[in-house]
């Protein structure tokens, strides 16, 4: 396989990937975890302040 033609099937291999996902795009992820990560650090610092207050 020469590289012009392993340089298509890179193209082709994203572009089918990018159009997979157009449903539901990659910063809908980002931010679902984002959330979970922020709402998951509120608690446990919720936590450990009444642990440390108690």
């Amino acid at each position: 396989m020469t590289e012009p033609e392993r340089q298509r099937d890179v193209e082709g291999a994203s572009r089918d990937r990018s159009a997979s996902r157009r449903s539901a795009p990659p910063w809908t992820a980002i931010g679902w975890v984002g959330l979970a990560v922020t709402c998951t650090y509120l608690l446990v610092s919720g936590i450990i302040g009444i642990l440390l207050k108690g």
